[in-house]
């Protein structure tokens, strides 16, 4: 793993998941 962003956009939605994707870059 040389890399790994967790994207919190999808979290200030008005009615957000509990969830959020997670991207992680495998070298």
């Amino acid at each position: 793993v040389s890399a790994c962003v967790i994207d919190r956009a999808p979290r200030k939605n008005p009615q957000p998941s509990d969830h959020a994707p997670v991207m992680v870059t495998l070298d």
